[in-house]
């Protein structure tokens, strides 16, 4: 995850199961702050919760898509799921 968040131009700071992520890029906009929690299910299965604490509702769809693009390997998903609860 952190490979992925960090080649789309994001920033990490981490604390225990938390993860802040914040855009690199800023514009006349705020920067892109995204802040997410990570839950270990089983030992080898984990759901990621996702919020967007500040910046464009726009970029931050554009960053669901991209970041769910890019984990589509390991990434669960039922056809009946909408693409913002995977993310």
């Amino acid at each position: 995850m952190e490979e992925t968040v960090k080649a789309l131009g994001f920033d990490i700071e981490k604390q225990d199961y938390k993860m802040n992520l914040r855009g690199s890029e800023c514009g006349q906009k705020p920067c892109l702050s995204i802040a997410t929690k990570v839950f270990e299910v089983t030992p080898t299965l984990f759901m990621i919760g996702m919020r967007k604490d500040d910046g464009d509702t726009l970029e931050y769809r554009k960053f669901c898509d991209n970041f769910s693009t890019a984990l589509k390997d390991v990434v669960w998903n039922t056809e009946a799921e909408s693409y913002s609860s995977v993310v």
